[in-house]
């Protein structure tokens, strides 16, 4: 469920439904799943080693575009930033907020 929607940040136009009733989201989840990508974290990892293109053309699979593979490291950079943070380090903001 994690990658799937890491996957629906990186590309929202794979949640759309085909003609077959399958979305490619679910197509990219099968692929990765083939290579042995179960989390975000492996997903990331792989592709900021590069190997992610080599692992699916590996399987016969169809790679990933350079486009995606760059929205996939801006989204890795945002998660890597949310890892460090602490409650010392951001504000809350809008009706929640605790200070106005």
């Amino acid at each position: 469920a994690e990658l799937r929607q890491f996957l629906k940040l990186v590309r929202p136009e794979w949640c759309k439904a085909r003609r077959n009733g399958r979305s490619d989201i679910q197509r990219v989840m099968d692929k990765l799943r083939s290579v042995g990508v179960v989390d975000k974290w492996e997903f990331m990892q792989r592709v900021a080693k590069n190997r992610i293109n080599e692992d699916l053309a590996g399987a016969g699979h169809t790679c990933f575009s350079r486009d995606t593979l760059e929205c996939v490291m801006k989204q890795t950079a945002f998660f890597r930033a949310l890892e460090s943070l602490n409650e010392a380090n951001f504000r809350q903001t809008g009706l929640f907020a605790h200070v106005p």
